[in-house]
């Protein structure tokens, strides 16, 4: 696969996974605009089908919008799909992000990234392409929606059982702790080896630049 191939694809939402073959890579773009063709062999109805996001033209994307099935904390989400063995992204978009630039750039970096098994950085490359200063550091605190609903449980539970023992307070900010400590480590990781992560240098750092 020569250059100009995989730019078009590029912007097209298809980046080539670093353990996929040009083979299997193939056959994911190929399954992927089958199915845009006819969502219902996904068990899906009522979706659109095509986005651009910026300069990329995503014409075989599936998504809806829709505030039902999304967390309260979560503008939009990427619902992953096993079909014949591939994964095809699903975006689903809360109405009033539904033409958020920012929360749309943040779930294109999953669309291209879907065949990168790394939760480790995921959200950090995600909430890089934030204007926000708070929230490219803050953002990336939780790898994954698990991870803020456990921190969402203890705090409760802590709250509850406070008002007997006032020392399960501690609880939260310990996770805090862990959570942040973690994060720090994985931000300080990640911007030593950030050239190593494809796209990343071209896609975040330049679109996002001051």
């Amino acid at each position: 696969m020569d250059e100009k191939e995989q730019t078009n694809l590029y912007y097209e939402g298809f980046l080539q996974g670093p353990k996929e073959s040009e083979k299997d890579f193939r056959r994911r773009i190929a399954l992927t605009k089958e199915v845009a063709q006819n969502p219902e062999k996904l068990g899906l109805k009522d979706v659109e089908v095509g986005k651009t996001i910026g300069e990329f033209h995503l014409p075989w994307l599936l998504h809806k919008i829709s505030n039902k099935g999304l967390p309260p904390w979560e503008g939009a989400a990427i619902w992953i799909i096993d079909y014949q063995g591939v994964k095809i992204p699903f975006l689903h978009l809360r109405k009033r992000f539904a033409q958020n630039e920012e929360v749309l750039k943040h779930e294109l970096v999953h669309i291209l990234r879907i065949a990168f098994d790394d939760p480790r950085f995921e959200e950090i490359i995600a909430f890089s392409t934030s204007k926000s200063r708070l929230r490219r550091w803050l953002g990336p605190l939780f790898r994954t929606p698990r991870e803020s609903i456990f921190f969402l449980f203890i705090t409760f539970f802590s709250v509850t059982i406070a008002f007997w023992k006032e020392m399960f307070l501690v609880l939260p900010l310990l996770a805090l702790l862990f959570f942040g400590l973690r994060l720090a480590r994985d931000c300080r990781i990640f911007s030593l080896n950030k050239k190593s992560f494809p796209f990343v240098e071209k896609f975040v750092y330049e679109k996002n630049s001051p």
